[in-house]
């Protein structure tokens, strides 16, 4: 799970100025089966929403979560201790899910999502900058469709696509979501 660099805009209807939010994306390494939501802020509770946006998308809980080393999650990173921001460990338990950041300067610790993100923001940030969104959620109405077709597209290299993998196989490795609202 990470930030993407690319800023999403939209409208103020009202004032006609231009809004900036930031692109959360989360991939399932396996399948690849990525996901997509356009938050107004990276504070942490966009980052806490996202998450759980991300669960019910995916209709369930990894059990391993290998976030981005930022400082809305993570207190504290050395080589023999992490420690997580309270909120953010507290999310984890009520989900029953572990989170182990990515190491600070090592990209390679979540490449799945990294190249997602690389990904993601070439097939649908750009191409939906010819569009003109009035509200973050017109925004991420259409972010839903075209992230749709990126996980129905099929495979270049071998068969199926990242929804056909994710259906098959890797949906049956998530933990059901709790019953509970946070």
């Amino acid at each position: 799970m990470d930030w993407a660099g690319t800023k999403a805009q939209w409208i103020d209807p009202d004032t006609g100025e231009q809004i900036k939010g930031d692109l959360f994306v989360a991939v399932l390494p396996f399948s690849g089966y990525s996901f997509a939501l356009v938050c107004p802020n990276m504070k942490q509770a966009s980052w806490i929403h996202a998450h759980i946006q991300c669960f019910a998308f995916f209709g369930g809980v990894p059990t391993l979560i290998v976030p981005d080393n930022l400082k809305t999650g993570v207190t504290q990173h050395t080589r023999s201790e992490v420690i997580l921001n309270q909120s953010y460990e507290e999310f984890a338990n009520a989900y029953h899910t572990v989170i182990i950041p990515a190491r600070v300067r090592r990209p390679r610790d979540k490449g799945a999502v990294e190249n997602t993100v690389k990904q993601l923001t070439t097939h649908l940030i750009a191409r939906m900058r010819n569009y003109q969104f009035f509200s973050m959620q017109e925004y991420n109405e259409q972010l839903a469709i075209e992230l749709r077709n990126f996980n129905q597209k099929p495979f270049q290299k071998k068969t199926g696509s990242r929804q056909s993998i994710f259906e098959t196989i890797e949906q049956a490795t998530l933990q059901p979501l709790p019953g509970l609202s946070l």
